[in-house]
């Protein structure tokens, strides 16, 4: 028992004294054949290879592999380690384990990927083993003595790569004229289940909130407007006892839109933790901000210091110098243009309407009559 011991002792001192290259060398030299460990999505058709390293030189080879239940075997290809040695395929894919057989008449030592294995992966996420393994004498070299193979598992992990469904809320977009009230819903849709929210609307300077209602999603919740409609920014509350999973309209809001034409966004945000589902847990809500476009009537004043208009003796207009005057208010325009023409000849008058093209030349007419001083309204039609 002592000797034993004192054995031990001197063997343990000489390896600590050996360099680490010579203690490992036979570690880092022996054949391996293996498979690696790959995460796939679920459902998905993967190539698996089998590879070969430190290859002393193999002459012939059968290998079994055992692979998870779930996985379908779809096809065993030759790869390009082994090149000189003839493989055959299992005849059966749906058998499990499988063998898969090198042979040749020269050992071939050369690295690389042996064998391509294709699985159908299952639905259901987990783990997959495939298995290497083969019986003493089953791998020979070019003498037909076995072959000392360190084999190395792999497995496939199936998950789940489906995205997971986000709520949104969002605010509509619209288009309308001047001084017109508009509707504008706010949305959700893909909603997971929301017992209470606090959202709020910012919305663009001349906008005038005129009228906030509640819409049928989270038709179940309570819903507490704004008390105070002339806020920008507003809250909207919705409260409950169990949550709502419910999509569409959330509430509608009404504006009235101003004098001047543009565009006026409608932002929606909301803070950290002010929608939560029915266990009170914060939902992450993907956001969507909206606007309303305030177009023109495509009438335009045009100021009546800017049109020169002259009458002949005859009382009618002298074409020539309405022309030129009225051709600058008409570069780069479309639509209808409006205007009133100041005179200081005679009541009663009339402009004719006159359809014509962007940045023409044009005659107007005004028909006179009487001889107090008026003014003559009529319209230009530009295509």
């Amino acid at each position: 028992m002592i000797k034993r011991i004192r054995v031990t002792i001197i063997t343990a001192l000489i390896m600590a004294l050996l360099p680490l290259s010579m203690i490992s060398t036979h570690a880092e030299d022996i054949t391996t054949i293996g498979v690696d460990e790959m995460i796939v999505e679920a459902g998905a058709t993967v190539s698996v290879p089998i590879w070969i390293s430190n290859n002393s030189g193999v002459c012939g080879a059968t290998i079994t592999i055992a692979y998870g239940v779930g996985l379908e075997l779809t096809g065993v290809e030759k790869g390009d380690a082994l090149g000189s040695l003839t493989m055959t395929k299992p005849g059966n894919f749906t058998a499990n384990p499988i063998n898969i057989v090198w042979d040749g008449l020269e050992e071939d030592n050369s690295d690389g990927i042996m064998a391509e294995l294709t699985f159908k992966v299952p639905e259901e996420p987990g783990d997959y083993d495939i298995k290497i393994s083969y019986e003493d004498g089953d791998i020979v070299n070019g003498d037909l003595e076995p072959v000392d193979v360190e084999v190395m598992s792999g497995k496939i992990t199936v998950e789940n790569w489906t995205m997971p469904v986000q709520p949104m809320i969002s605010v509509g977009n619209a288009e309308t004229k001047p001084n017109e009230e508009i509707i504008i819903p706010i949305n959700i849709t893909d909603n997971t289940g929301i017992c209470g929210a606090t959202i709020t609307i910012a919305y663009g300077k001349g906008l005038e909130l005129t009228g906030v209602d509640k819409g049928e999603a989270l038709g179940s919740l309570t819903m507490t407007k704004p008390g105070n409609f002339t806020a920008n920014p507003i809250n909207i509350v919705w409260d409950g006892l169990e949550e709502d999973t419910s999509n569409g309209v959330m509430a509608f809001l009404t504006f009235r839109t101003p004098e001047e034409a543009g565009i006026y966004d409608i932002r929606i945000s909301y803070a950290d933790g002010d929608i939560v589902d029915g266990n009170l847990v914060p939902v992450d809500v993907k956001t969507g901000n909206g606007q309303i476009k305030v177009i023109s009537d495509g009438a335009e004043k045009i100021p009546a210091e800017n049109i020169g208009v002259f009458y002949d003796d005859a009382g009618y207009e002298n074409g020539n110098n309405s022309a030129t005057a009225f051709r600058a208010e008409m570069n780069d325009l479309t639509g209808n243009i409006s205007f009133n023409i100041i005179t200081s000849t005679r009541e009663e008058r009339t402009f004719e309407n006159i359809t014509t093209v962007a940045d023409a030349n044009i005659v107007l007419g005004i028909i006179v009559s009487g001889l107090a001083d008026a003014g003559a309204v009529g319209q230009v039609i530009i295509k």
